[in-house]
């Protein structure tokens, strides 16, 4: 198992431990993303993985998610297509740590949406992938 570093792990660290985590990913997106699922998600840390990818063979890492999911405290939606805003904000969860990485036209929209919720801007990190 690869360990998570970077932004996520140390965005994650610098608040309080056992918050929900609750993971927005979109495409290639996903690739930081995984490795820090597998490692938070192994401590009983209740987390939610949304995916998305434009077709089902863009979408990487399912037989991974599939069996992290099966833990009892973790949670992997994974699809063809957007999600819905409803979809979006059902998967939020109360004093959660938001993960978000994705095409820029995903981060903005979801971050628009968790702070029209009530989200703090310190509980989102997010890295953009433009080349």
């Amino acid at each position: 198992m690869i360990p998570p570093y970077g932004r996520y792990h140390h965005f994650i660290e610098e608040h309080a431990p056992n918050r929900p985590i609750v993971v927005f990913a979109g495409g290639i997106g996903v690739t930081p993303l995984v490795p820090v699922a597998l490692s938070y998600g192994t401590h009983g840390r209740h987390m939610k993985f949304m995916y998305t990818a434009k077709s089902q063979d863009q979408l990487l890492y399912q037989e991974q998610l599939r069996q992290w999911s099966q833990a009892s405290h973790c949670e992997a939606q994974l699809k063809v297509g957007r999600f819905s805003p409803e979809e979006l904000k059902s998967a939020m969860e109360q004093d959660a740590l938001y993960l978000v990485a994705g095409p820029a036209s995903m981060l903005r929209s979801v971050r628009r949406m968790l702070l029209s919720q009530g989200v703090r801007a310190g509980d989102i990190c997010y890295e953009p992938f433009s080349w």
